[in-house]
């Protein structure tokens, strides 16, 4: 499904570090797994300067406190 392949992308250039191919493919299009899971991942992976564009993008006010609360 899209979905599963979003994600599989999106772990796979968290796991090799590639930023801006991860930043290319956000930028193509509204991923349809939303911009959390980027979050999640790039934060899993040590880079919270990544995560905090991503953050930026989701709509939810909640969610996104949520999440820079847990980036400190």
């Amino acid at each position: 499904s899209d979905a599963r392949m979003c994600w599989a992308r999106v772990i796979v250039f968290c796991q090799k570090g590639r930023w801006d191919s991860l930043r290319k493919f956000a930028d193509t299009k509204k991923p349809v797994i939303g911009f959390v899971p980027f979050v999640e991942c790039c934060l899993e992976h040590g880079n919270a300067k990544e995560a905090k564009d991503y953050v930026a993008r989701i709509p939810e006010t909640h969610v996104r406190a949520s999440l820079y609360v847990r980036m400190e």
